[in-house]
């Protein structure tokens, strides 16, 4: 018996599946929903973000408070050069100097003694400092001058921005102006209506009452404010316009001096976007950036699971010979079953509507075995049985089956060429029991999807008789 390989066509681009909204992807980017019995691409899956984590102490924490630190963790930090994780080393501190007076020293050491009796179990973090270092490129903080610090927690410091407050200004006055227009929207909205039946002549209405109207009039408009207030005349301050010279800064002759391990690169300035460092020296430790745990989920229903390849079979171009134009050839494709349990499936011709547009034009027809055909259950230790009695014991017929091991099974599908020259594309209906997908439904007994074949150019040889 032949045994089962896998050939040049059998990557995911030869072999594409229909989503519900009619796009076209490899299985591995599809998704299948467990409720709806339906395969679903990535334009029909909601993502929604639960929580973020730092990837390196796996610190989780709310939306709310990531927005708070910038989507960065407050603990973890960066290489600058080549952004692996920092370590935090011990050292010891440095001794301290002798002094003049023979009696001081003395006096020190006892007060250090009498502090260890009366606090036995405080630590002696006074006579250790941290620094950061990076086990990968062995650059350290002491390289551009970094204090040491005496907790391995400490706050490190971060690279300051020079325009956060004008930009924090910014922010805070036009968030101010967008609740004043938002305030006097609701105003206009929700004002009195003119009464129709009633009308006052202007002439009638003296000087006084006329003041008086406007004033209530204002004040109810103030009132609808609530508290904020804004002033009227209120600008943002004045950013500053560059101005060119006209005779322009030369540039230092010192920089045909400096070393090429001395300058930042583009990816090392990008780390930096508020003040972009060109010297190594200038480099400061990174924060390290969170990430988000999302949950996927339907937008018809909300259950979802993951990985397609979980829960639908897939489809494996194995053997193609040379295609004929208008003749019969003979292709080799191989179905996996992913599931724990034995599968029934049927291949069957797709007919599509010559109305509508197609996404996956047919280029050949496909003829395959209209048997039903039964797929072994996933099991791990197959993989290393090399015993053939899996035939024998389905009762496979040599006509259609090629090949059987584990929860592989190969079988021969006939092809015809339609056209004389380019690809040779056919798509298959794959109807497959789902009974042990969704358990105790029996509307789910079967479940279809569209698989779409790209066989390849057609042959210039002709057939030799």
């Amino acid at each position: 018996m032949a045994t089962i390989g896998i050939g040049p066509l059998a990557t995911g681009a030869h072999v594409l599946y229909s989503c519900s909204c009619k796009e076209l992807g490899e299985l591995e980017r599809m998704y299948f929903c467990r409720h709806c019995l339906k395969l679903r691409c990535i334009d029909c899956v909601s993502n929604e973000v639960e929580s973020f984590f730092c990837p390196t102490c796996l610190e989780s924490m709310p939306s709310a408070e990531a927005r708070q630190k910038r989507n960065r963790c407050s603990n973890c930090l960066e290489c600058p050069l080549c952004t692996n994780t920092l370590s935090v080393i011990a050292t010891a501190t440095d001794e301290p100097a002798t002094l003049d007076n023979d009696k001081e020293p003395e006096i020190e050491q006892k007060n250090d003694t009498d502090s260890k009796e009366n606090h036995p179990d405080k630590e002696d973090s006074e006579d250790k400092l941290y620094y950061l270092s990076c086990g990968f490129c062995r650059w350290t903080s002491r390289d551009i001058g970094l204090p040491d610090q005496q907790q391995s927690s400490g706050k490190w410091p971060e690279v300051e921005f020079q325009n956060a407050n004008k930009v924090n200004e910014l922010i805070e006055y036009y968030r101010g102006v967008e609740q004043l227009e938002r305030a006097e929207k609701d105003i206009k909205i929700h004002k009195r209506r003119r009464s129709t039946y009633m009308s006052i002549g202007t002439g009638k209405i003296s000087s006084f009452q006329r003041r008086s109207m406007h004033s209530r009039t204002s004040n109810a408009s103030a009132i609808s404010l609530g508290s904020f207030q804004i002033a009227t005349g209120q600008k943002p301050k004045d950013a500053g316009v560059s101005q060119s010279t006209e005779d322009p800064k030369r540039t230092s002759e010192d920089i045909l001096e400096v070393g090429s391990e001395q300058i930042t690169g583009l990816m090392q300035r990008l780390c930096f976007p508020s003040c972009q460092p060109s010297k190594v020296k200038d480099l400061m430790p990174i924060r390290k950036h969170l990430l988000a745990k999302k949950s996927q989920r339907c937008k018809i229903l909300i259950g979802m699971y993951f990985i397609n390849r979980q829960y639908t079979p897939r489809v494996i171009i194995t053997q193609v010979p040379d295609l004929l134009f208008n003749q019969e050839n003979k292709v080799t494709l191989t179905i996996i079953n992913p599931l724990d349990a034995s599968v029934k499936f049927i291949l069957s011709p797709l007919t599509l509507n010559e109305d509508k547009p197609v996404p996956f034009p047919q280029t050949a027809e496909i003829i395959p075995p209209e048997k039903e055909l039964i797929l072994s259950a996933k099991d791990d230790s197959a993989e290393f049985d090399y015993s053939e009695t899996a035939a024998s014991t389905f009762n496979d017929d040599p006509r259609i089956v090629l090949a059987r091991r584990a929860n592989r099974l190969s079988i021969y599908c006939r092809i015809i060429p339609k056209k004389a020259f380019g690809h040779v594309k056919c798509s298959v209906v794959l109807k497959y029991d789902g009974k042990s997908i969704k358990k105790g439904d029996a509307e789910a007994s079967w479940i279809e999807h569209h698989v779409h074949l790209n066989l390849g150019i057609v042959s210039t040889k002709h057939k030799q008789t």
